[in-house]
């Protein structure tokens, strides 16, 4: 038998062809720009995971010719772990008992919802599905379940969302609904009163089963609180295979079909002057600001949300920081107002 040739084996890819050679600047704080907390991350592997920042890079803003973002209210701790992840592809989280707590385990409990929160505002579904499972992750070595993020999160949040409801069912089945009076914790009491009504809702859809000890806790499958549905979870990504169906509706087809449904070239309800968004929501200059969204699923009627963040005097089209919160709430409205004209599905 003839002696077989080794094959030789294929060179690796230059990281600097996967990560391009372009860098984008993230400038954190107010001040001179000399005392800000400055992020240096490749612009290519930032577009990839946020599609705040896509947006961005993208545009006819500045941001887009300089590569420098200046964002004033963002905690540069906060963020700097954010950067970890986009490099690393993964969150670390203490390992501890309710006995061995320390103040920095302390800390760390109050980081997991503000870097859902961040995920949240750069509209990064993967960095906060990694979130999600570092969360799960820390419950499960500690045996403790937050009992005060209800207020935090549902404050900065809009449903449906993954941490809305793996805080309820942290209620509903770890504590068995005994934490859900008021004044008995933190979550009892938050303001608006929604969490309560998740929680009540999921106490009743899920019976019996709250009170039986060998029920098992429904945060075993993190993927049940992801938002990539049908795609590869991040926990699985280095094998490459899918994972398990997921019920979230917000995979990002999902989302793409329903802002697609709000670009209806049907009018009704539209206040005279105000115009259709464009596919990546940067119509200028609609008025009054806001966003359309349908009435009901079968989309044949619309209305008219407007955008009260901010009083119209005090926006400008020329302050890409400015659009790009109008965009980023126009986007949470759509996943909002679209899942509850579907009932929910």
């Amino acid at each position: 038998m003839a002696p077989t040739t080794p094959k030789t084996p294929k060179k690796a890819t230059p990281a600097k062809k996967l990560l391009g050679t372009e860098l984008t600047f993230i400038l954190l704080g107010d001040g001179p720009k000399a005392s800000r907390k400055t992020f240096v991350v490749h612009k290519n592997l930032l577009m990839t995971v946020s599609g705040f920042f896509a947006m961005g890079l993208t545009s006819s803003f500045k941001e887009a010719d300089t590569g420098i973002f200046e964002m004033e209210e963002e905690d540069p701790d906060v963020f700097s772990i954010f950067i970890h992840w986009i490099y690393f592809n993964r969150l670390f989280t203490m390992k501890t008992s309710p006995s061995s707590a320390t103040d920095e385990d302390s800390e760390e409990w109050d980081c997991l919802p503000r870097l859902y929160t961040l995920g949240e505002r750069l509209d990064a579904p993967r960095f906060k599905d990694a979130v999600i499972s570092a969360t799960i992750e820390k419950v499960k070595e500690s045996q403790v379940m937050p009992d005060n993020w209800a207020t935090y999160v549902y404050q900065n949040t809009v449903a449906p969302c993954g941490m809305r409801r793996l805080i309820v069912d942290f209620h509903v089945f770890a504590h068995q609904g005994k934490l859900l009076k008021k004044g008995a914790c933190p979550d009892a009491d938050e303001p608006e009163g929604e969490f309560l009504q998740d929680a009540m809702a999921r106490m009743v859809d899920a019976g019996h089963s709250v009170f039986t000890t060998a029920a098992q806790m429904p945060w075993t499958n993190p993927c049940d609180y992801h938002e990539h549905g049908d795609s590869v979870c991040h926990l699985n990504e280095d094998e490459a295979y899918s994972s398990p169906g997921s019920q979230n509706p917000l995979t990002r087809s999902a989302i793409r079909g329903r802002v697609a449904a709000t670009r209806s070239r049907r009018t009704e309800n539209i206040p005279p002057g105000a115009l259709e968004m464009d596919e990546a929501f940067m119509t200028y200059d609609p008025r009054p600001l806001g966003v359309k969204v349908p009435l009901d699923s079968s989309r044949n009627a619309w209305t008219w949300r407007q955008y009260l963040h901010m009083e119209e005097p005090w926006f400008n089209w020329e302050n890409g920081w400015h659009v790009r919160r109008l965009n980023l709430w126009r986007l949470r409205i759509v996943r909002e107002e679209t899942a509850r004209s579907d009932g929910g599905t």
